[in-house]
């Protein structure tokens, strides 16, 4: 269960850092689909098998906000997507 939580913690955490890193609208996101959209992009952030590429990519891109999420990111179509305009 401590590992879950772990993994879960540093999910979470590179989901956000991600979504501003990558100008995503949160708040349209989460209005999607009355929330399933999020969900489902935070259910393939938990899952996926890149949490240290992506953690390394995000210290990489510091506080830059870039406009393409890395093509190894389950979320990178979604995201796209949801770029502030």
């Amino acid at each position: 269960m401590t590992a879950f939580l772990s993994r879960l913690d540093s999910r979470a955490s590179n989901l956000g850092r991600m979504m501003d890193r990558c100008g995503v609208d949160r708040v349209e996101l989460a209005r999607d689909r009355l929330g399933q959209t999020m969900l489902s992009v935070a259910r393939a952030c938990i899952a996926c098998p890149h949490g240290e590429r992506c953690r390394l990519w995000l210290e990489a891109a510091a506080e830059d906000v870039v406009n393409r999420p890395p093509a190894f990111c389950p979320n990178a179509g979604r995201f796209r997507l949801r770029q502030l305009h």
